[in-house]
């Protein structure tokens, strides 16, 4: 609200349109936090220029992830991804749609081969596997779109450990972070 004084000398607030507007994204990656990402950015007004996205996220579906990149990037407004606590799994990729990335000195990253449960019939288990490549192509090409790593090396360092763990420094060696978000007081 910007403050004015009227013809009497007393202060009224005029309000104004926020240039930025906040959406947090915490939990499990899922149909539902598709859904309100969704919601949320139909009724972002057109006032609006910039989406500020909270990511705290241990990960969640390939397929709900993916779905939410694309209605990021596609929102027509600049999205900037705040990393918080956890940036890890499919939580990454949503992380990655920044066009701007800041994350606390303290985030946690990580990165691994798409996780799969397969049970039933050996045909449908054999289609259900080709499924799963598509979506671990479309995860590990995210990545690579993304950063500066090459799938070459992304895949070195997915093959050299099970769940790769790593801090906002390496992000940064990746081209994951664009900056470091400094709390006001904290040293």
């Amino acid at each position: 609200m910007k403050k004015k004084k009227n013809t009497d000398g007393d202060l009224v607030f005029k309000p104004y349109a926020l240039k930025t507007s906040s959406l947090f994204l915490t939990g499990d990656i899922d149909d539902k936090m598709t859904e309100k990402v969704g919601r949320f950015l139909s009724a972002v007004s057109d006032e609006i220029n910039t989406v500020d996205v909270y990511v705290d996220s241990f990960g969640g579906t390939t397929g709900s992830a993916r779905s939410i990149c694309y209605l990021l990037k596609s929102s027509g407004k600049k999205i900037r991804t705040i990393g918080l606590s956890n940036v890890i799994s499919a939580g990454i990729t949503i992380f990655l749609s920044g066009e701007e990335r800041i994350a606390t000195p303290e985030t946690h990253f990580m990165f691994h081969e798409i996780q799969i449960e397969l049970s039933g019939s050996m045909s449908r288990t054999k289609k259900d596997i080709e499924t799963y490549k598509r979506e671990e192509d479309w995860y590990l090409q995210w990545i690579v779109k993304n950063t500066s790593l090459t799938m070459k090396e992304l895949k070195k360092i997915l093959e050299s450990d099970e769940e790769y763990f790593f801090d906002i420094e390496e992000a940064r060696e990746y081209g994951m972070v664009d900056g470091v978000l400094q709390m006001k007081g904290v040293k």
